[in-house]
């Protein structure tokens, strides 16, 4: 799963309660404006597919400028400047779909550009002036301040981090200070849960769980600083092998036929083997909070699907604990 910087066009076909303009059936409300020709909507979906081209080419400069910044960081910040100056200024309808996202993901290149050689203030000051509070920013924000010496302040960001860094970064946070026993808590249970083993910062996290384990480990002295690259993958072939599993089961006939769910039960992160284990059927609750509890799953089929074997299906029953080939189950059926 690539680091995505999401370029998002929303367009909002909003029902009109407006006692003053009633609508035909066949009108379209965008924007609160009607349209009331098919040319005209055709034309909004010709811009969709334009400003996507778009995002995509300015993500193939930022990844450029991440190369540079490898050899030449100034000249790089200096480019992305030069970028983000020119967009201020453009007047281009479907550039100017796309401005927004080309603002922060280069002003992001530059925060990030700047901590990497050591300029935290500029960095922190970048950051400071984003409007859009992700994440990925509390936990720039925090290595800055870090850098800084000011604990303090990071504390409160590390925090609010609500996504696949909650845990490392705020081990991380702990290592800064000097805190060893509730980082390495952190770090092994980080170890320990392998269901997330195909993030980046797994085998980070691993990594400083051995160090702490030595005698007298080395502190760490910064906060995980996300990068804003585009062909950065946050996790393995595990997400590719996961959509694929999805669509495959998705399809079947007898998917399809009882209308039930996929769910991966365990994969060979978890189990080490060469395996996923993926049971199909149903959660029996109207809980909202049930989703994707396998506790509340009705099964109706077991399988297990074998991604280094071409995704190789077998029916798997739990009971006896044998597999059967697909054909051979059907046949049996």
């Amino acid at each position: 799963m690539n680091k995505i910087i999401l370029t998002s066009v929303f367009l909002f076909f909003l029902a009109c309660n407006n006692q003053k303009i009633q609508p035909n059936s066949n009108d379209i409300i965008v924007f609160g404006e009607q349209i009331k020709d098919e040319s005209h909507h055709k034309e909004i979906h010709e811009n969709l597919d334009l400003a996507s081209k778009e995002s995509n080419k300015n993500d193939s400069i930022l990844v450029s400028l991440y190369s540079l910044s490898e050899k030449n960081p100034t000249l790089a910040i200096k480019k992305a400047d030069s970028v983000i100056q020119n967009a201020k200024k453009e007047t281009d309808k479907i550039k100017l779909m796309v401005r927004n996202s080309l603002l922060s993901s280069f002003s992001y290149f530059m925060a990030e550009t700047k901590y990497r050689i050591g300029d935290y203030k500029s960095s922190l000051e970048i950051l400071e002036k984003e409007d859009d509070f992700s994440d990925d920013n509390a936990a720039a924000l925090a290595a800055n301040y870090i850098k800084l010496g000011k604990p303090e302040k990071a504390k409160p960001l590390i925090d609010s981090i609500r996504n696949y860094l909650t845990d490392y970064a705020r081990a991380n946070y702990y290592e800064c200070v000097g805190d060893k026993k509730q980082a390495f808590k952190i770090y092994e249970k980080i170890k320990n849960d392998k269901s997330i083993k195909h993030y980046a910062y797994y085998q980070l996290a691993a990594n400083r769980y051995n160090e702490l384990s030595k005698p007298n480990p080395k502190l760490l002295n910064e906060i995980y600083f996300p990068t804003g690259n585009p062909n950065f993958d946050i996790a393995d072939s595990d997400d590719v092998n996961r959509s694929k599993i999805f669509d495959l089961f998705l399809n079947m006939p007898e998917v399809n036929k009882c209308k039930c769910g996929v769910y991966i039960v365990e994969s060979p992160q978890e189990n080490e083997k060469d395996y996923y284990w993926i049971k199909i059927g149903n959660i029996e609750s109207d809980n909202i909070s049930d989703i994707g509890n396998l506790e509340k799953l009705t099964t109706k089929y077991d399988f297990y699907i074998y991604p280094k074997n071409n995704f190789d299906i077998k029916f798997y029953n739990p009971k006896t604990k044998q597999t059967m080939s697909l054909e051979e189950w059907r046949s049996n059926r």
